[in-house]
């Protein structure tokens, strides 16, 4: 497994574009629902996780498409896949950023 390191103000400038979209996205998926004529019951699909595709992620981790095939094939971001459509939560992005995190100690 490689290990990458950003400093930690670019890592907080992407958590930030990330929530931005997350946001802009909520917002657009809110403003294109028709009005509800019944409540629903709420479901884990409308827990309010947002899905990302491809070149989101790509855009949002500043990687390839053949990397991001690599994460996916070495287990490294969970994934949905309808026919060759591929669907990240951005949440499991977050967490994948979260995780590598690395706060290096100033000699």
């Amino acid at each position: 497994m490689d290990v990458i390191t950003i400093e930690s103000q670019a890592f907080s400038k992407l958590l930030s574009n990330l929530e931005n979209l997350t946001k802009e996205i909520h917002s657009q998926n809110h403003e294109s629902k028709p009005p509800k004529e019944k409540e629903q019951p709420k479901s884990k699909l409308h827990s309010g996780d947002q899905w990302l595709v491809n070149n989101e992620v790509c855009e949002l981790l500043k990687v390839t498409k053949r990397t991001l095939q690599n994460y996916r094939d070495n287990f490294i971001l969970p994934y949905s896949q309808i026919g060759r459509k591929v669907y990240y939560k951005a949440s499991d992005v977050q967490d994948l950023l979260e995780k590598n995190y690395i706060i290096l100690d100033p000699p």
